[in-house]
């Protein structure tokens, strides 16, 4: 019985999932509109850190509860997922999916910069508060530099009291609250048939709790593909695991210091994040675009990289 209410849950929250990421990517479009500033921009800051919060709320949930590796095993398996499974998905869909974009701004280099500088914090063991100020000053000093060269900060405030944009930022808020709710039912749900099959806590970080609070970003990569705003996909995808590695690291680090050595977490799992991250940069920098073969290749790492955590955590 208890199975069956579990997967009811999933089912429901999936379904008011994908409504509310329609009205999400709508609303966003919208506002990059209003505001004259690039969908692009609007991807890497807002959407990225809003599809973020359910990783933040989990870290946060498990620094509070002292089980921080959860989060670390979580945000491990988020950017694994977003740089295979997330971009892969939209670009079966479109055939090709439009990649120069985050080498025109540079962003796939403090991409490939934040993620490496958190996996060295790591070495040590342990990432604890000192390593967690670093990696939230990282965030916010790249955050200010990211604005000021996009668009004037001065020029955003002009726009917001030119514009009427309440109702557009009223959506955008109301559906992403909904996003949230629906996720968190689905990681609910999850955690829930993952303690009735009995596994091991870093595994479900990694791969259960990972693609439930990645749901937000797997849903809007698809709705933006629809919708033609392929740009938009890339701008999250970066942006989620630029937030992903310093803020959500950071704040839980700050909370309570994650063991990076615990048993329930493998080596391969760092392993599998930097093949990850090398293929997504020899990819999307070949032909300025991800065509099906490529998008194939990283959907096989993945369930690759799922099978061997679940078979090395017996």
């Amino acid at each position: 019985m208890q199975t069956l209410l579990n997967m009811l849950l999933l089912l429901g929250a999936s379904l008011v999932l994908i409504k509310a990421v329609d009205y999400f990517v709508k609303s966003v479009t919208k506002l990059s509109h209003a505001l004259k500033i690039s969908s692009y921009t609007v991807s890497f800051l807002l959407v990225a850190i809003a599809t973020s919060l359910p990783e933040a709320f989990v870290g946060i949930t498990a620094a509070l509860e002292q089980e921080s590796v959860l989060s670390y095993g979580n945000v491990l398996g988020s950017n694994i997922a977003l740089l295979t499974l997330i971009v892969a998905l939209p670009s079966l869909l479109n055939s090709k999916l439009k990649t120069e974009s985050i080498f025109k701004s540079k962003d796939i280099y403090y991409t490939i910069l934040f993620v490496l500088v958190s996996l060295v914090l790591s070495f040590d063991g342990t990432l604890g508060k000192r390593d967690g100020m670093l990696l939230l000053v990282g965030y916010a000093v790249y955050t200010i530099a990211f604005i000021r060269r996009s668009s004037r900060i001065e020029q955003l405030l002009e726009s917001f009291e030119r514009r009427n944009v309440a109702k557009q930022l009223l959506i955008f808020f109301v559906s992403l609250l909904v996003i949230l709710i629906a996720s968190e039912g689905i990681v609910r749900g999850a955690i829930n048939l993952s303690t009735l099959l009995k596994l091991e806590i870093g595994f479900i970080g990694l791969t259960i709790t990972a693609i439930g609070t990645s749901l937000p970003e797997i849903a809007f990569a698809i709705a933006s593909v629809r919708n033609h705003h392929e740009k938009d996909v890339m701008g999250d995808v970066v942006g989620s695991v630029v937030a992903n590695t310093t803020l959500v690291l950071g704040i839980t680090a700050v909370i309570f210091p994650i063991n990076t050595s615990d048993p329930d977490l493998s080596v391969s799992s760092n392993i599998f994040l930097l093949i990850a991250l090398l293929l997504f940069y020899i990819f999307t920098r070949s032909k300025g675009n991800l065509d099906k073969k490529e998008s194939v290749a990283l959907l096989a790492l993945y369930f690759i990289f799922v099978l061997f955590e679940y078979y090395t955590q017996f």
